[in-house]
């Protein structure tokens, strides 16, 4: 066919053209025809793989089933593991099998889902894919151009494309399957509910069980670490401890009836082990702070928030430059650190400033206990020290319980010395100080002790210097430690010392004492860690202890001597009334409780008391005197002040007595009358009650006669009274003085009770027993507190007085026998607590039956603190009239809201309601 004989509206082609869609550029296939594919893809795509993955999600289907009934979660976990891992294996090989066997989709295949969904005949869509039939084997022109006109109207006539949904259950088959799975799904739900959730994830995740398992027992508690102070905090599920925990504590759990072991999350490293088949212990060291959960088999258990404070090294600073006091020196440093201080020591380095120093000396700074704060002033004996005299660099090193160290910045400060004037004394303190620096060689110290000894000496010295010498030359040979040298070079020039300043018996006595006060210190570092302290370690401390408190004994005996010669008459004490008796005691129980820091200070304490009596002369027995008198007269002071306040009591109990005969017969009279004719005020003071001052002025007590000899008495009584009270303010006044006078500070209290009585005086010229009663109980305040003010003055003054010798407690006012900590009777001073020995003000025997102000409590019905019994009559009939005027609205606000309040235990008991006006739960 030509192009001329082409049928008409067809277009004629042109030549060498190929033809295209009549309403596509380029030949591309139309948008909504593009979409209709891409969208038959996916379908087609879904089908395939519902079809290649059902049977596997019928599986997991089951299995899921199973576990709604406990099956798979019932089975041991190994077992359970196993078959889990078999079905899963299972599920996705064949997944995989199935998909692998799928083929690829065709661009036939997507059209055919397209013309079938779309409802189109002829298959249409092929025209768009199809060639056109030629009778040669290339179309001519015209019919190119015919075929081209064809498959345009095919796209013209695809205006309508459909593409549906998948067909997952296209029969009747598996809409039955469906309805099946979906029917066994709700059974398993209803049968689990409401633990569906937690059986389905214990049958996936063996080991881990589900919310109908029982949940297993949970013990849990921290313990502090071993420098910490505290018992074991037990937790609750929930709860952790409110305070603080030291960094190191570590949380223990015991988990009984769990096949599984506990998992703690939120600590450090834990540590698991099994006590038994069902029972576990888990332990993890506490080191921050945050929540820590405890997990058993899936199931949380338990949740503490704990909060853990980092162990930080102390801090340590010097307060004050070291300052060197005679042969001491005083060390004003402070220290901190939450978990306690184990020690504070000084390090010394000779000479200062250098990075390598020649001699490093360590000197420890005493302290109670184990504070977390320490600030203080330690004034330590450093004669002894090889570096004594010297200005040398000084750090402090404090060291917590927990082990944490630091150190604070370097001082510079010259250290305290012994002073010694005895010649021989002064060349073998030298000597040491040369040996112990390597100044000079143990050959050249050898030298220097020949010619000492070559010396014309007394038989005393002479001995010990040889035996010296001796010990030196075989050190030198045998090149051993320096240490035992440089000790017995110093107690030689100390007993030199001693021999040329104290003669010869002090000089051997205070020997004697140092030597067992060495044996004392080693035989205590030597039952460190030694629990119980053998037998033997006992007898040696316990004989040194005894050496020493003899030669402090004989010493005394001296020191009495002496006093004696200057006509001193100073009742020392004897025996066991001493200071050193009581310290040695202390010493022997602290030693066998292990505790050997307090009983070396003691220790220290009790070689302190030896110096101050080795130094001790005229002047100091002298001030000792002064001290003792200034106590006597301090405690007849006190004395007074507790006569005084008996006799004030007695006024005050007079005063009492006489209300009470008024009061007394004001309620014969009151019960004369109709209860609804008195006032309010008059009610409540039948009742015992004060009333308040509105109501008194509304209606005042009634004035009461007395018959004739009752006031006379009373009067009589009055004048005594008030030449008694004048006395006693006479005495306050003569007190104030004298503790003015022996302390430097007024008694503020004294003061307080001279004004009292003052008004007290008063009331009674004026027969006002009420004000006068008032008064004298202001006055007994004001004397208690003059009694503390009393005994905090005179300790001050004691504190600041207390010379060399302050330390010796008057014969005759021994401590009594009290347990302390080790189970040691502690005799104690009375002045040092403030107690007098016939002082009953303060015991308990004196406090049974008294009221606050030191009376003796009466409860009959003429006394004044008698407190009538609301059971009886009257007080029913006054709390039935208080009753009734409470419900009566014509009165004052002021007076019913007072009645209510009143009233309310009285309603709160009966169980009825609040009346009129404001009602107030306050008496």
């Amino acid at each position: 066919m030509s192009a001329t004989s082409l049928p008409q509206g067809f277009p004629t082609p042109q030549a060498g053209a190929s033809p295209q869609p009549a309403d596509l550029p380029g030949g591309r296939l139309p948008l909504r025809l593009r979409l209709s594919r891409r969208r038959a893809r996916r379908v087609l795509t879904i089908e395939r793989l519902w079809r290649a993955l059902r049977l596997p999600l019928v599986l997991l289907l089951a299995w899921g089933l199973l576990g709604l009934v406990r099956l798979p979660q019932s089975l041991p976990d190994l077992l359970h593991s196993i078959l889990e891992g078999a079905l899963l294996f299972g599920v996705f090989y064949l997944a995989y099998r199935r998909l692998h066997a799928s083929k690829p989709l065709t661009e036939r295949e997507i059209d055919q889902r397209i013309e079938h969904d779309s409802a189109l005949a002829n298959q249409p869509l092929s025209t768009l894919t199809d060639q056109a039939a030629t009778s040669g084997p290339v179309p001519d022109a015209t019919q190119r151009a015919i075929w081209a006109q064809h498959r345009a109207r095919t796209l013209l006539a695809l205006r309508n494309l459909k593409v549906r949904g998948p067909y997952l259950f296209p029969d009747w088959g598996s809409r039955l399957g469906l309805l099946a799975c979906l029917l066994l799904l709700t059974g398993g739900v209803f049968h689990a509910a409401p633990h569906t959730f937690s059986r389905l994830r214990a049958a996936l995740l063996p080991g881990t069980d589900d919310d109908t398992v029982p949940l297993p027992h949970v013990q849990a508690w921290i313990d502090l670490p071993g420098w910490a102070r505290g018992a074991p905090i037990f937790l609750s599920e929930t709860s952790g401890p409110k305070a603080p925990l030291p960094q190191g504590a570590r949380l223990h759990v015991v988990v009984s009836g769990s096949t599984g072991g506990p998992i703690l999350r939120g600590t450090g490293a834990p540590t698991l082990r099994a006590l038994s088949p069902t029972s576990w212990e888990a332990t993890a060291p506490l080191m921050r702070s945050g929540t820590v959960t405890l997990t058993v088999r899936g199931r949380q258990l338990a949740r503490w928030p704990l909060k853990v404070l980092p162990d930080l090294p102390p801090q340590v600073t010097w307060t004050a430059r070291p300052k060197a006091e005679g042969w001491r020196t005083a060390f004003a440093w402070q220290a901190a650190q939450p978990s306690g201080l184990k020690s504070v020591t000084v390090v010394l380095s000779w000479p200062p400033g250098r990075a390598h120093p020649r001699q490093v000396s360590r000197l420890s700074l005493p302290f109670k206990g184990h504070p977390q704060t320490e600030k203080t002033v330690s004034v330590i004996d450093t004669s002894e020290n090889i570096l004594a005299g010297l200005k040398v660099e000084g750090r402090l090193e404090a060291t917590s319980l927990s082990g944490q160290t630091a150190v604070s910045a370097p001082v510079v400060f010259r250290l305290g010395s012994r002073s010694f004037s005895d010649p021989l004394a002064r060349a073998l303190i030298e000597t040491r100080q040369r040996l112990g620096l390597r100044d000079e060689t143990l050959h050249e110290a050898e030298q220097d002790l020949s010619l000492l000894a070559a010396l014309p000496l007394p038989a005393s010295l002479q001995l010990p210097l040889a035996t010296l010498l001796v010990h030196l030359q075989t050190t030198r040979r045998k090149d051993g430690s320096l240490q035992p040298i440089l000790a017995d070079l110093w107690y030689l020039a100390l007993y030199a010392e001693d021999r040329a300043t104290l003669g010869p018996q002090m000089a051997a006595l205070m020997a004697r004492l140092r030597a067992d006060q060495r044996a004392a210190e080693l035989a205590l570092r030597s039952m460190a860690g030694h629990q119980p302290v053998p037998l033997d370690q006992q007898t040696a401390l316990h004989e040194d202890l005894a050496g020493m408190e003899t030669a402090l004994d004989h010493r005394m005996a001296l020191m009495r001597q002496l006093a004696g010669q200057n006509g001193l008459l100073i009742p020392m004490p004897q025996g066991k009334g001493t200071p050193w008796h009581r310290l040695a005691g202390k010493i022997q129980t602290e030693a066998l409780d292990g505790q050997t820091e307090a009983a070396l200070m003691h220790l220290a304490e009790m070689s302190e008391m030896a110096e101050q009596m080795r130094q001790a002369g005229t002047p100091d027995l002298q001030e000792l005197a002064r001290q003792m008198q200034a106590r006597a007269e301090a405690r007849l002071q006190r004395r007074a002040l507790q006569d005084l306040i008996r006799r004030e009591t007695a006024l005050l109990n007079h005063g009492q007595a006489r209300l009470a005969v008024v009061q007394h017969k004001n309620d014969v009279v009151a019960q004369s009358r109709d209860i609804s004719q008195m006032s309010t005020a008059e009610l409540l003071r039948q009742l015992g009650m004060q009333p308040p001052a509105e109501l008194e002025a509304q209606a005042p007590a009634p004035e009461v006669t007395l018959d004739p000899a009752t006031e006379q008495q009373q009067a009589q009584q009055r004048q005594e009274d008030h030449a008694t009270q004048k006395a006693l303010q006479t005495l306050d006044r003569i007190l104030e003085n004298r503790g003015k006078t022996l302390t430097g500070k007024q008694t503020q209290g004294l003061l307080k009770a001279d004004r009292d009585m003052q008004t007290a005086l008063q009331a009674l010229a004026r027969r006002d027993d009420p004000q006068a009663v008032s008064a004298e109980e202001k006055v007994l305040q004001d004397l208690s507190q003059a009694r503390n003010q009393m005994r905090q003055n005179q300790k001050a003054a004691q504190g600041k007085s207390q010379g060399r010798l302050g330390f010796i407690p008057p014969q005759g006012q021994a401590r009594p026998q009290s347990q302390d900590q080790g189970g040691q009777g502690e005799e104690q001073d009375p002045d040092e607590d403030g107690q007098d020995p016939d002082d009953d003000s303060d015991t308990p025997a004196s406090q049974a039956n008294r009221d606050p102000l030191g009376r003796k409590l009466d409860n009959s019905p003429e006394s004044d603190a008698h407190i009538p019994d609301r059971h009886d009559d009257a007080a029913q009939a006054i709390e039935k009239e208080l009753r009734r005027r409470a419900s009566d609205r014509t009165r004052p606000q002021s007076e019913l809201d007072y009645l209510n309040r009143l009233l309310a235990p009285f309603r709160a008991q009966s169980g009825t309601g609040a009346g009129s006006g404001t009602t107030d739960s306050q008496p």
